[in-house]
C-alpha cells in the first residue's frame, strides 16, 4: 500500500483525470462496497467520484472550504468505529491555493460536523485541521511536506495524522482529541471555488479503512454470499460473518 508509492507526474495525472472527470466518471468502475459518496454543504456544482482500472480512486469535488464552521466538499466514506485509513499519494488540481484533497474523519454528513482531515494543497504540501465541537470553528494543528501516503488513526478518543513513504518511512504530523462514537471515514476534495470542479487522484488503490488495531487484520475466506466485517472499541472485538461452514474440505 504506502510501501512502493506510485509517483505520477502532474501532466500525466492532468490527463488522466480529465479523462475520467465530472462527466465521465460514472464511465468507470462504480465505488465498491462498503464505499458511498455525497456532496457535503453547499458546494455550488455536483461531485462525484469513481475508480479507475488500474484501482486508482478518482474524486471530483467543488466546495468553498473544509475550513471555519460549515465545510462544502465532495465525500467518500464508510462507516468507522476506531480504526485507521491508508492511502497512496494524492493529487489535485490547482483551482485555488487552498483547495485540497485528503484523509478524512467525521461524526456525521452535517456540514459543520466535528472532523478532522490530513490534507495535500496545490503546492504539494500537507496540513492537519480539526474542528473539535458541533458548529465550531476549524483549527490548523500543523504543516508537513508532501512525502506520499497518508494515514489517519483514530484509537480510544484520539486521531493521529501520519505520512509516509517508501524514501523516508513513516512521521507523525500530529494528534488531537475527537469524540468518540460512530463516525465516517474517507476521501475528501474541495475546489475551494463553488463555481469549479476540482479533479483530484489517489494512485494505484482505493483508500485502505482497518477496524481492528494492529497487527490484527480483517478478511472474507472462501464464497461467503455478504461481507464480514470486524471492529474493535474500548477493548472489546466485534465480529460479524456470513458463510457456509467451518467443515468439509472449504471453509467460509
Amino acid at each position: 500500500m504506502i510501501d512502493g508509492v506510485r509517483r505520477v507526474s502532474w501532466p500525466t495525472t492532468l490527463l488522466l483525470i480529465v479523462t475520467c472527470g465530472p462527466a465521465s466518471a460514472q464511465q468507470g468502475h462504480p465505488l465498491p462496497a462498503p464505499w458511498q459518496q455525497a456532496d457535503v454543504g453547499d458546494v455550488g456544482l455536483a461531485g462525484s467520484a469513481a475508480q479507475g482500472s488500474d484501482g486508482d480512486l478518482f474524486i471530483n469535488g467543488a466546495g468553498s472550504d473544509i475550513w471555519g464552521t460549515p465545510d462544502s466538499f465532495h465525500f467518500v466514506y464508510q462507516p468507522l468505529g476506531d480504526g485507521k485509513i491508508t492511502s497512496n499519494y494524492a493529487t489535485l488540481e490547482n483551482t485555488n491555493p487552498f483547495a485540497k484533497i485528503g484523509l478524512m474523519i467525521r461524526l456525521s454528513l452535517d456540514p459543520g460536523s466535528p472532523e478532522v482531515i490530513l490534507d495535500v494543497k496545490p503546492d504539494n504540501t500537507v496540513e492537519f485541521m480539526t474542528r473539535s465541537t458541533q458548529g465550531g470553528q476549524t483549527r490548523f494543528v500543523a504543516g508537513w511536506p508532501n512525502k506520499g501516503g497518508m494515514q489517519l488513526i483514530r484509537r480510544d478518543g484520539v486521531v493521529t495524522g501520519i505520512i509516509c513513504s517508501s524514501d523516508h518511512g513513516c512521521e507523525i504530523v500530529g494528534s488531537v482529541a475527537f469524540p468518540s462514537g460512530p463516525a465516517l471515514v474517507g476521501a475528501a476534495i474541495t475546489s475551494h471555488d463553488s463555481t469549479m470542479i476540482n479533479h483530484g487522484m489517489f494512485a494505484a488503490a482505493m483508500p485502505s479503512v482497518s477496524s481492528v488495531p494492529d497487527p490484527w487484520n480483517s478478511i472474507d475466506v472462501g464464497t461467503v454470499g455478504l461481507a464480514g466485517s470486524a471492529g474493535y472499541e474500548n477493548g472489546t472485538f466485534t465480529v460479524k460473518g456470513s458463510g457456509a461452514d467451518i467443515w468439509g474440505t472449504a471453509d467460509a
